[in-house]
Protein backbone atom coordinates (compact mmCIF):
# COMPACT_ATOMS: atom_id res chain seq x y z
CA UNK A 1 0.00 0.00 0.00
CA UNK A 2 2.90 2.60 0.64
CA UNK A 3 3.86 1.74 -3.06
CA UNK A 4 0.66 2.49 -4.55
CA UNK A 5 0.53 5.99 -2.42
CA UNK A 6 4.22 6.75 -3.23
CA UNK A 7 3.65 6.30 -6.77
CA UNK A 8 0.05 8.72 -6.49
CA UNK A 9 2.32 11.47 -4.66
CA UNK A 10 5.18 11.15 -7.41
CA UNK A 11 2.37 11.74 -10.15
CA UNK A 12 0.46 14.77 -8.60
CA UNK A 13 3.86 16.58 -8.44
CA UNK A 14 4.60 15.72 -11.25
CA UNK A 15 2.10 17.47 -13.00
CA UNK A 16 1.57 19.69 -10.31
CA UNK A 17 5.28 21.26 -11.17
CA UNK A 18 4.54 21.12 -15.66
CA UNK A 19 4.54 24.27 -17.25
CA UNK A 20 5.52 25.61 -20.47
CA UNK A 21 7.89 28.39 -21.57
CA UNK A 22 6.91 31.24 -23.60
CA UNK A 23 8.90 32.57 -26.51
CA UNK A 24 8.63 37.02 -26.72
CA UNK A 25 9.42 38.51 -29.90
CA UNK A 26 9.89 41.82 -30.89
CA UNK A 27 6.82 43.62 -31.26
CA UNK A 28 5.43 46.06 -34.13
CA UNK A 29 2.28 47.05 -35.22
CA UNK A 30 0.62 48.93 -38.77
CA UNK A 31 -2.71 49.91 -39.61
CA UNK A 32 -4.60 49.97 -43.03
CA UNK A 33 -8.21 52.10 -43.18
CA UNK A 34 -10.52 51.74 -46.67
CA UNK A 35 -9.69 53.77 -49.61
CA UNK A 36 -12.69 55.87 -49.88
CA UNK A 37 -11.60 59.17 -51.05
CA UNK A 38 -14.84 60.54 -52.43
CA UNK A 39 -18.07 59.29 -50.87
CA UNK A 40 -21.59 60.27 -52.09
CA UNK A 41 -24.68 62.06 -51.21
CA UNK A 42 -27.41 59.79 -49.73
CA UNK A 43 -24.51 56.58 -50.29
CA UNK A 44 -23.24 54.24 -47.56
CA UNK A 45 -19.73 53.23 -47.59
CA UNK A 46 -18.66 51.19 -44.87
CA UNK A 47 -14.94 51.81 -43.94
CA UNK A 48 -12.44 48.77 -42.98
CA UNK A 49 -10.19 50.07 -40.17
CA UNK A 50 -7.46 47.14 -39.39
CA UNK A 51 -4.51 47.22 -36.79
CA UNK A 52 -2.07 44.47 -37.14
CA UNK A 53 0.15 43.46 -33.74
CA UNK A 54 2.92 41.55 -34.24
CA UNK A 55 5.15 39.71 -31.73
CA UNK A 56 4.36 39.30 -28.56
CA UNK A 57 3.32 42.72 -27.35
CA UNK A 58 0.66 44.84 -25.18
CA UNK A 59 -0.68 47.36 -27.88
CA UNK A 60 -3.39 50.77 -26.76
CA UNK A 61 -4.34 52.50 -29.84
CA UNK A 62 -7.35 54.65 -30.75
CA UNK A 63 -9.19 55.27 -33.97
CA UNK A 64 -10.11 59.07 -34.27
CA UNK A 65 -13.13 60.72 -36.39
CA UNK A 66 -13.57 64.03 -37.51
CA UNK A 67 -15.67 66.33 -40.00
CA UNK A 68 -18.14 65.12 -42.02
CA UNK A 69 -16.84 61.50 -40.14
CA UNK A 70 -17.96 62.90 -36.32
CA UNK A 71 -20.05 61.04 -34.64
CA UNK A 72 -20.65 59.79 -30.89
CA UNK A 73 -18.41 58.40 -29.58
CA UNK A 74 -15.76 60.60 -31.22
CA UNK A 75 -12.74 58.00 -30.54
CA UNK A 76 -12.66 54.32 -30.54
CA UNK A 77 -10.35 52.81 -28.08
CA UNK A 78 -8.55 49.23 -28.45
CA UNK A 79 -5.82 47.09 -27.01
CA UNK A 80 -4.75 43.91 -26.85
CA UNK A 81 -3.07 42.86 -24.01
CA UNK A 82 -2.56 39.26 -24.08
CA UNK A 83 1.05 39.57 -25.31
CA UNK A 84 0.33 37.43 -28.54
CA UNK A 85 0.28 38.76 -32.18
CA UNK A 86 -3.28 39.89 -33.30
CA UNK A 87 -4.83 42.21 -36.46
CA UNK A 88 -8.20 43.90 -34.64
CA UNK A 89 -11.11 45.32 -37.43
CA UNK A 90 -13.72 47.91 -36.67
CA UNK A 91 -16.20 48.08 -39.13
CA UNK A 92 -17.88 51.90 -39.49
CA UNK A 93 -20.78 52.53 -41.36
CA UNK A 94 -21.16 56.78 -43.25
CA UNK A 95 -24.11 57.88 -45.08
CA UNK A 96 -23.06 61.33 -45.68
CA UNK A 97 -26.47 63.88 -46.41
CA UNK A 98 -26.77 66.39 -49.59
CA UNK A 99 -25.71 69.19 -46.87
CA UNK A 100 -22.65 67.42 -46.56
CA UNK A 101 -21.55 67.96 -50.34
CA UNK A 102 -18.22 69.77 -50.68
CA UNK A 103 -17.52 69.14 -47.20
CA UNK A 104 -14.67 66.24 -45.80
CA UNK A 105 -13.74 64.37 -43.04
CA UNK A 106 -11.14 62.21 -41.76
CA UNK A 107 -10.58 59.09 -40.25
CA UNK A 108 -7.24 58.28 -38.28
CA UNK A 109 -5.63 55.82 -36.71
CA UNK A 110 -2.91 55.83 -33.69
CA UNK A 111 -1.06 54.03 -30.88
CA UNK A 112 1.99 52.55 -28.63
CA UNK A 113 2.82 49.28 -27.29
CA UNK A 114 5.57 47.45 -25.33
CA UNK A 115 7.16 44.16 -25.60
CA UNK A 116 10.00 42.13 -23.88
CA UNK A 117 13.41 41.79 -25.46
CA UNK A 118 15.04 38.30 -25.55
CA UNK A 119 16.80 39.77 -21.90
CA UNK A 120 13.31 40.39 -20.22
CA UNK A 121 13.82 44.20 -20.97
CA UNK A 122 10.71 45.99 -21.58
CA UNK A 123 11.22 48.12 -24.95
CA UNK A 124 8.24 50.47 -26.19
CA UNK A 125 7.14 51.25 -29.80
CA UNK A 126 4.79 53.41 -31.41
CA UNK A 127 2.51 52.93 -34.19
CA UNK A 128 2.95 55.47 -37.01
CA UNK A 129 -0.31 57.66 -37.42
CA UNK A 130 -2.84 56.35 -40.55
CA UNK A 131 -4.83 58.92 -42.17
CA UNK A 132 -7.78 58.78 -44.74
CA UNK A 133 -9.49 61.42 -45.74
CA UNK A 134 -12.74 62.18 -48.02
CA UNK A 135 -14.91 64.64 -49.96
CA UNK A 136 -18.63 63.94 -49.84
CA UNK A 137 -19.86 64.51 -53.86
CA UNK A 138 -22.80 64.97 -55.58
CA UNK A 139 -24.22 61.77 -56.94
CA UNK A 140 -23.88 61.91 -60.74
CA UNK A 141 -27.31 63.18 -62.34
CA UNK A 142 -29.02 60.72 -64.17
CA UNK A 143 -28.80 59.80 -67.43
CA UNK A 144 -32.56 61.36 -69.46
CA UNK A 145 -33.96 58.16 -70.73
CA UNK A 146 -34.39 58.17 -75.14
CA UNK A 147 -37.69 58.56 -76.12
CA UNK A 148 -38.40 54.93 -78.15
CA UNK A 149 -38.64 54.87 -82.12
CA UNK A 150 -41.33 52.71 -83.47
CA UNK A 151 -39.38 49.47 -84.28
CA UNK A 152 -40.99 47.29 -86.84
CA UNK A 153 -43.22 44.40 -85.26
CA UNK A 154 -41.55 41.41 -84.81
CA UNK A 155 -42.82 37.64 -83.89
CA UNK A 156 -42.31 37.35 -80.38
CA UNK A 157 -39.42 35.22 -79.48
CA UNK A 158 -40.72 31.65 -78.03
CA UNK A 159 -40.36 30.78 -74.53
CA UNK A 160 -37.25 29.09 -72.76
CA UNK A 161 -37.75 27.14 -70.00
CA UNK A 162 -35.96 28.81 -67.18
CA UNK A 163 -32.41 27.77 -65.97
CA UNK A 164 -32.22 25.08 -63.22
CA UNK A 165 -31.16 26.30 -59.97
CA UNK A 166 -27.55 26.47 -59.28
CA UNK A 167 -25.94 24.01 -56.51
CA UNK A 168 -25.98 26.76 -53.90
CA UNK A 169 -29.43 27.45 -54.71
CA UNK A 170 -30.43 23.86 -54.34
CA UNK A 171 -28.81 23.83 -50.78
CA UNK A 172 -30.25 26.91 -50.08
CA UNK A 173 -33.86 25.80 -50.23
CA UNK A 174 -32.75 22.57 -48.11
CA UNK A 175 -31.43 24.17 -45.24
CA UNK A 176 -34.59 26.61 -45.14
CA UNK A 177 -36.12 23.21 -44.87
CA UNK A 178 -34.40 21.25 -42.45
CA UNK A 179 -35.77 21.86 -38.70
CA UNK A 180 -33.81 23.36 -36.09
CA UNK A 181 -30.08 21.98 -35.46
CA UNK A 182 -30.14 19.41 -37.87
CA UNK A 183 -27.72 19.11 -40.86
CA UNK A 184 -27.07 18.59 -44.47
CA UNK A 185 -24.31 16.97 -46.74
CA UNK A 186 -23.77 18.17 -49.93
CA UNK A 187 -21.09 17.60 -52.82
CA UNK A 188 -20.22 21.18 -54.67
CA UNK A 189 -18.56 21.26 -58.08
CA UNK A 190 -19.89 24.62 -59.68
CA UNK A 191 -17.45 26.79 -57.50
CA UNK A 192 -16.75 27.20 -53.36
CA UNK A 193 -18.48 30.35 -53.17
CA UNK A 194 -21.16 30.28 -49.88
CA UNK A 195 -23.88 32.82 -50.53
CA UNK A 196 -23.88 35.20 -47.20
CA UNK A 197 -27.64 34.49 -47.57
CA UNK A 198 -27.24 30.77 -47.23
CA UNK A 199 -24.57 31.72 -43.80
CA UNK A 200 -27.73 33.64 -42.14
CA UNK A 201 -29.95 30.95 -43.40
CA UNK A 202 -27.28 28.26 -41.43
CA UNK A 203 -27.05 30.86 -37.81
CA UNK A 204 -31.01 30.99 -37.83
CA UNK A 205 -31.39 27.01 -38.13
CA UNK A 206 -28.58 26.59 -35.90
CA UNK A 207 -27.87 23.68 -38.17
CA UNK A 208 -24.29 22.74 -40.10
CA UNK A 209 -23.78 22.52 -43.48
CA UNK A 210 -20.81 20.08 -44.53
CA UNK A 211 -19.73 21.21 -48.70
CA UNK A 212 -18.07 18.25 -50.10
CA UNK A 213 -15.28 19.80 -53.00
CA UNK A 214 -14.20 16.55 -53.75
CA UNK A 215 -10.27 16.78 -52.91
CA UNK A 216 -11.68 18.08 -49.42
CA UNK A 217 -14.97 19.21 -47.53
CA UNK A 218 -15.71 21.93 -45.02
CA UNK A 219 -18.27 22.06 -41.90
CA UNK A 220 -20.05 25.40 -41.20
CA UNK A 221 -21.61 25.28 -37.63
CA UNK A 222 -24.48 27.96 -38.13
CA UNK A 223 -24.37 28.32 -34.14
CA UNK A 224 -20.74 29.36 -34.28
CA UNK A 225 -21.26 32.20 -37.25
CA UNK A 226 -20.76 35.71 -36.24
CA UNK A 227 -19.50 38.98 -38.02
CA UNK A 228 -21.11 37.52 -41.40
CA UNK A 229 -21.29 39.93 -44.54
CA UNK A 230 -24.12 42.02 -45.45
CA UNK A 231 -23.57 40.72 -49.24
CA UNK A 232 -21.89 38.96 -51.43
CA UNK A 233 -20.31 35.29 -50.71
CA UNK A 234 -17.46 33.61 -48.61
CA UNK A 235 -14.97 31.56 -51.17
CA UNK A 236 -14.37 28.08 -49.47
CA UNK A 237 -11.28 27.80 -51.47
CA UNK A 238 -8.65 25.68 -50.69
CA UNK A 239 -5.22 25.05 -52.56
CA UNK A 240 -2.58 22.23 -50.88
CA UNK A 241 0.13 23.10 -53.57
CA UNK A 242 3.75 23.56 -51.95
CA UNK A 243 5.03 26.80 -51.46
CA UNK A 244 8.68 26.63 -51.43
CA UNK A 245 9.34 29.51 -49.18
CA UNK A 246 7.26 27.96 -46.71
CA UNK A 247 8.83 24.91 -47.07
CA UNK A 248 11.96 26.44 -46.27
CA UNK A 249 10.81 28.88 -43.03
CA UNK A 250 9.10 25.31 -41.86
CA UNK A 251 13.03 23.75 -42.53
CA UNK A 252 11.23 20.87 -44.37
CA UNK A 253 8.79 19.51 -42.18
CA UNK A 254 5.97 20.57 -43.80
CA UNK A 255 3.97 17.19 -44.76
CA UNK A 256 0.83 19.31 -46.44
CA UNK A 257 0.30 22.99 -46.90
CA UNK A 258 -2.79 24.52 -46.83
CA UNK A 259 -3.90 27.73 -48.78
CA UNK A 260 -6.98 29.50 -48.49
CA UNK A 261 -8.39 32.40 -50.61
CA UNK A 262 -10.56 34.20 -47.55
CA UNK A 263 -8.39 35.91 -45.27
CA UNK A 264 -10.87 36.11 -42.78
CA UNK A 265 -14.04 33.65 -42.16
CA UNK A 266 -17.62 34.38 -39.83
CA UNK A 267 -16.25 31.82 -37.58
CA UNK A 268 -15.00 28.44 -36.81
CA UNK A 269 -14.53 26.34 -40.59
CA UNK A 270 -13.72 22.59 -40.14
CA UNK A 271 -11.67 21.55 -42.99
CA UNK A 272 -10.97 18.01 -43.42
CA UNK A 273 -8.62 16.34 -46.55
CA UNK A 274 -6.67 13.48 -47.25
CA UNK A 275 -3.59 12.78 -45.02
CA UNK A 276 -2.66 10.48 -47.63
CA UNK A 277 1.53 10.40 -46.18
CA UNK A 278 0.03 9.58 -43.06
CA UNK A 279 -1.59 6.27 -41.63
CA UNK A 280 -4.74 5.91 -39.18
CA UNK A 281 -3.76 6.89 -35.69
CA UNK A 282 -1.07 9.51 -36.69
CA UNK A 283 -0.95 12.81 -34.66
CA UNK A 284 -0.74 15.63 -36.91
CA UNK A 285 0.01 19.79 -35.76
CA UNK A 286 -1.41 22.58 -37.58
CA UNK A 287 1.01 26.15 -37.82
CA UNK A 288 0.42 29.21 -38.82
CA UNK A 289 3.17 30.82 -40.40
CA UNK A 290 3.79 35.11 -40.01
CA UNK A 291 5.85 35.50 -43.07
CA UNK A 292 6.45 39.13 -42.29
CA UNK A 293 7.52 38.59 -38.99
CA UNK A 294 9.55 35.36 -39.29
CA UNK A 295 7.03 33.35 -36.49
CA UNK A 296 5.66 29.83 -36.87
CA UNK A 297 2.58 29.18 -34.35
CA UNK A 298 1.47 25.89 -33.51
CA UNK A 299 -2.53 25.97 -33.48
CA UNK A 300 -4.25 22.96 -33.44
CA UNK A 301 -3.49 18.80 -33.45
CA UNK A 302 -5.46 16.45 -34.82
CA UNK A 303 -5.29 12.07 -35.07
CA UNK A 304 -6.23 10.78 -38.78
CA UNK A 305 -9.16 8.65 -38.64
CA UNK A 306 -9.83 5.23 -39.56
CA UNK A 307 -10.18 6.44 -43.44
CA UNK A 308 -7.36 8.25 -43.51
CA UNK A 309 -8.67 11.74 -43.43
CA UNK A 310 -7.74 14.60 -40.88
CA UNK A 311 -9.62 17.94 -40.00
CA UNK A 312 -8.73 21.16 -38.41
CA UNK A 313 -10.96 24.35 -37.80
CA UNK A 314 -10.18 27.58 -39.14
CA UNK A 315 -11.48 31.09 -38.63
CA UNK A 316 -8.62 32.81 -39.83
CA UNK A 317 -7.27 32.26 -43.33
CA UNK A 318 -4.20 32.48 -45.41
CA UNK A 319 -1.15 30.01 -45.12
CA UNK A 320 -0.72 26.86 -42.94
CA UNK A 321 1.38 23.65 -42.93
CA UNK A 322 0.89 20.26 -41.65
CA UNK A 323 3.72 18.77 -39.66
CA UNK A 324 3.47 14.99 -38.37
CA UNK A 325 6.32 16.17 -35.63
CA UNK A 326 6.11 18.75 -32.96
CA UNK A 327 8.16 21.99 -33.67
CA UNK A 328 10.29 22.98 -30.58
CA UNK A 329 10.48 26.94 -29.57
CA UNK A 330 7.13 28.14 -31.36
CA UNK A 331 4.65 30.59 -30.51
CA UNK A 332 0.65 29.64 -29.56
CA UNK A 333 0.07 25.51 -28.54
CA UNK A 334 2.72 23.82 -26.77
CA UNK A 335 2.62 20.57 -28.55
CA UNK A 336 5.18 19.41 -25.54
CA UNK A 337 3.36 20.32 -22.79
CA UNK A 338 0.59 18.44 -24.30
CA UNK A 339 2.17 15.25 -24.75
CA UNK A 340 3.42 15.48 -21.03
CA UNK A 341 0.16 16.01 -19.81
CA UNK A 342 -1.30 12.68 -21.59
CA UNK A 343 1.59 10.76 -20.49
CA UNK A 344 0.93 11.94 -16.88
CA UNK A 345 -2.63 11.19 -17.23
CA UNK A 346 -2.06 7.19 -18.26
CA UNK A 347 0.31 6.58 -15.32
CA UNK A 348 -2.28 7.85 -13.18
CA UNK A 349 -5.03 5.82 -14.42
CA UNK A 350 -2.61 2.61 -14.82
CA UNK A 351 -2.00 3.41 -11.30
CA UNK A 352 -6.03 3.93 -10.33
CA UNK A 353 -6.62 0.88 -12.18
CA UNK A 354 -3.96 -1.44 -10.09
CA UNK A 355 -5.16 -0.14 -7.01
CA UNK A 356 -8.83 -0.56 -7.81
CA UNK A 357 -8.36 -4.07 -8.63
CA UNK A 358 -6.73 -4.76 -5.92
CA UNK A 359 -9.34 -3.94 -4.11
CA UNK A 360 -11.91 -5.75 -5.79
CA UNK A 361 -9.86 -8.57 -5.29
CA UNK A 362 -9.54 -7.55 -1.49
CA UNK A 363 -13.38 -7.67 -1.16
CA UNK A 364 -14.28 -10.65 -3.48
CA UNK A 365 -11.56 -12.56 -0.28
CA UNK A 366 -13.51 -11.31 2.21
CA UNK A 367 -17.14 -12.18 0.47
CA UNK A 368 -15.56 -15.79 -0.04
CA UNK A 369 -14.35 -16.04 3.99
CA UNK A 370 -17.61 -14.74 5.30
CA UNK A 371 -19.26 -17.73 7.25
CA UNK A 372 -23.03 -19.56 6.41
CA UNK A 373 -23.97 -19.00 9.65
CA UNK A 374 -25.30 -15.43 10.76
CA UNK A 375 -23.15 -16.34 14.51
CA UNK A 376 -20.61 -14.04 15.52
CA UNK A 377 -17.29 -15.09 15.58
CA UNK A 378 -14.02 -13.88 15.63
CA UNK A 379 -12.24 -12.08 12.09
CA UNK A 380 -9.42 -14.16 11.47
CA UNK A 381 -5.64 -13.08 10.96
CA UNK A 382 -4.28 -11.84 8.28
CA UNK A 383 -2.58 -13.73 6.12
CA UNK A 384 0.69 -12.81 5.40
CA UNK A 385 1.61 -11.02 2.38
CA UNK A 386 -2.30 -9.97 2.00
CA UNK A 387 -3.71 -6.54 1.32
CA UNK A 388 -5.09 -4.73 3.96
CA UNK A 389 -8.07 -2.11 3.05
CA UNK A 390 -7.72 0.57 5.17
CA UNK A 391 -9.86 4.05 5.37
CA UNK A 392 -6.69 5.85 3.88
CA UNK A 393 -6.48 3.55 1.17
CA UNK A 394 -10.00 4.32 -0.09
CA UNK A 395 -9.59 7.65 0.61
CA UNK A 396 -6.37 7.92 -1.86
CA UNK A 397 -8.38 5.76 -4.49
CA UNK A 398 -11.11 8.34 -4.19
CA UNK A 399 -8.87 10.95 -4.39
CA UNK A 400 -6.75 9.71 -7.80
CA UNK A 401 -10.69 9.38 -9.05
CA UNK A 402 -11.22 12.73 -8.81
CA UNK A 403 -7.77 13.88 -9.87
CA UNK A 404 -8.23 12.05 -12.97
CA UNK A 405 -11.45 13.16 -13.65
CA UNK A 406 -10.48 17.37 -13.43
CA UNK A 407 -7.60 16.29 -15.47
CA UNK A 408 -9.83 15.03 -18.65
CA UNK A 409 -12.32 18.10 -18.24
CA UNK A 410 -9.24 20.05 -18.48
CA UNK A 411 -7.88 18.22 -21.53
CA UNK A 412 -11.76 18.16 -23.50
CA UNK A 413 -12.54 22.13 -22.22
CA UNK A 414 -8.85 22.95 -23.66
CA UNK A 415 -7.62 24.94 -20.20
CA UNK A 416 -4.34 24.50 -18.55
CA UNK A 417 -1.68 23.03 -20.45
CA UNK A 418 -4.38 22.06 -23.23
CA UNK A 419 -5.34 25.74 -23.43
CA UNK A 420 -5.11 27.68 -26.84
CA UNK A 421 -4.34 31.28 -27.80
CA UNK A 422 -6.53 32.82 -30.26
CA UNK A 423 -4.68 34.71 -32.67
CA UNK A 424 -7.58 37.23 -33.50
CA UNK A 425 -10.72 39.01 -33.08
CA UNK A 426 -12.92 41.09 -34.90
CA UNK A 427 -14.94 43.48 -33.29
CA UNK A 428 -17.57 45.24 -35.00
CA UNK A 429 -19.27 48.10 -34.77
CA UNK A 430 -22.12 49.88 -36.82
CA UNK A 431 -23.02 53.31 -37.57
Amino acid sequence: MKRFAALFIVIMLFISFSYAATAFAAGSASATISNYTQIQAGKSYKYAITVKITGSTAFIGKITFSGVFSHDPINIDFFNSSNTSKTITNYVTFKPTASQIGKTGTISVSGSGSYLDSNGNVKEYSLSKVTRTAKVVAAPAATPTPKPTAKPAVKPAAKTAAPAPGEWETAAADVAAMPEGGSLIREFKENALVPVSLLSLLKEKKGTLTADFGSYSCTIDGGALSGIPASGAVDLSLKMDKDQALSAAAGGRDVYQLHFAEQQLPGRFTFKFKADKNKPGDVLYLYYYYDKAGVIEGVESRTVDDNGFVSFPIYHCSGYFVSDAVIPATAGVDFYAQAEALESAAAMRSAYEVLSEQLRSERERETAASPAVVTPEPAPEATPGALSVSPAALISALCGAAALAAFLTMMFSRSGPFKKRERCEDDELKY
